[in-house]
């Protein structure tokens, strides 16, 4: 094995959402990117963590020495606790703002329903987990015996990051999910100062030429909570995840009339307070947690990642999940911006509407691009 080589493989999320973790083999350092779970028609699905043993060197888990952790989205970090289990010498890094979203997530009985456990976590298992866990800040730079790595602001959520790797003279991008533009929470993502050689990119839009503006998503939403509200109707909207519980909450504050409350379920309360004490703003005076003695006589909104029975028949209800990632248009200005040698693209699922038309496609006549594109199968090792 050439001891400057570039080694990847996908162990879950290649061409799909869900379970996002990649193997990053730098010389002798082994390293993965994320590490996920997600759920495939009621089943729990995990990156297959057991392949890393057919990749050439290894042949013990306890060569993974570090994994970096993009965002609090469980489908890019729902299987660290896992990984402990099997990497006993793993360390984990991430944002301070990623380590206290984590740290709550993995508390709640949601989380262990997703896991498919009887119960969440033990106050000791969860010690364990953040004991191997620290955290880093934007634009800091860490060395390590073959690179270095800097870490770069990525947008998308509150403490996401992107990781710039340097290796043997080569400079490796991993973005993870990113937002070239801000959002009502975050700005947008940094983009590194140096020419990259090989990007790994979280393109979950790269096959969606129909895919527009993620802010058409909001405008829909608005309007439709809006006409609910002048109708004098109250308004249930449930989300699937806690951080886009968090964006939907600070967005309906920015236009929902302050006499209306909004009443949102104890795991999303649970998120604002975490992001709160990181100096997060996000509850305003007619912002109040959801309980068995909230008084819901007059109008309002209640923001929940549960389906209440308790409520259906009452409520007009606003569907609170969509994707916030960025278009397909939005995506190719990023690939551009950075233009790297290779583009490795993952977290990237195919299209229901059947269009074929990708990146690739689109910026393979462009006299400015020089990227050539791999869309990697899991379990598949590249050598770069």
């Amino acid at each position: 094995m050439g001891k400057k080589q570039i080694r990847f493989m996908a162990l879950g999320g290649a061409q799909r959402v869900g379970a996002s973790c990649y193997y990053l083999g730098l010389g002798d350092s082994h390293i993965l990117l994320d590490c996920g779970i997600g759920q495939l028609s009621g089943m729990r699905l995990n990156p297959v963590i057991n392949s890393l043993l057919g990749i050439p060197g290894i042949y013990s888990f306890r060569q993974i020495m570090e994994v970096y952790i993009s965002h609090a989205h469980l489908d890019h970090s729902g299987y660290l606790p896992e990984l402990f289990k099997q990497s006993t010498e793993c360390r984990a890094y991430m944002t301070e703002i990623t380590r206290r979203l984590l740290h709550h997530q993995y508390s709640t009985e949601g989380y262990a329903k997703m896991m498919h456990y009887k119960r969440s976590y033990t106050s000791s298992m969860l010690e364990n987990v953040f004991l191997r866990s620290a955290s880093v800040s934007y634009c800091n730079k860490m060395p390590f015996n073959e690179y270095s790595v800097e870490f770069l602001q990525a947008g998308h959520i509150p403490g996401a990051m992107m990781m710039l790797f340097s290796y043997a003279g080569k400079n490796i991008l991993y973005t993870g999910d990113f937002s070239i533009n801000g959002s009502i929470l975050t700005e947008g993502c940094m983009l590194p100062d140096k020419e990259i050689d090989l990007m790994i990119m979280c393109g979950l839009h790269a096959k969606h030429p129909l895919k527009h503006k993620s802010v058409d998503v909001f405008e829909v939403f608005c309007a439709e909570v809006s006409d609910y509200l002048s109708m004098e109707e109250n308004v249930y909207c449930q989300t699937a995840q806690l951080s886009k519980g968090v964006e939907l909450l600070k967005f309906l504050n920015s236009f929902v009339p302050p006499f209306i409350k909004i009443y949102v379920d104890p795991y999303i309360y649970g998120v604002v307070r975490e992001l709160e004490r990181l100096n997060v703003q996000i509850f305003q005076r007619n912002n109040y947690l959801l309980s068995e003695n909230s008084d819901l006589s007059a109008q309002h909104i209640i923001l929940s990642t549960r389906r209440q029975s308790g409520y259906f028949s009452q409520y007009a209800h606003v569907d609170g999940n969509f994707s916030l990632h960025d278009s397909f248009e939005e995506t190719l200005h990023f690939i551009k911006q950075i233009n790297s040698r290779d583009a490795v693209i993952v977290h990237s699922p195919g299209n229901l509407d059947g269009s074929v038309e990708t990146v690739e496609q689109r910026l393979v006549f462009d006299p400015d691009c020089r990227t050539q594109f791999l869309f990697p199968e899991e379990q598949e090792l590249y050598v770069f």
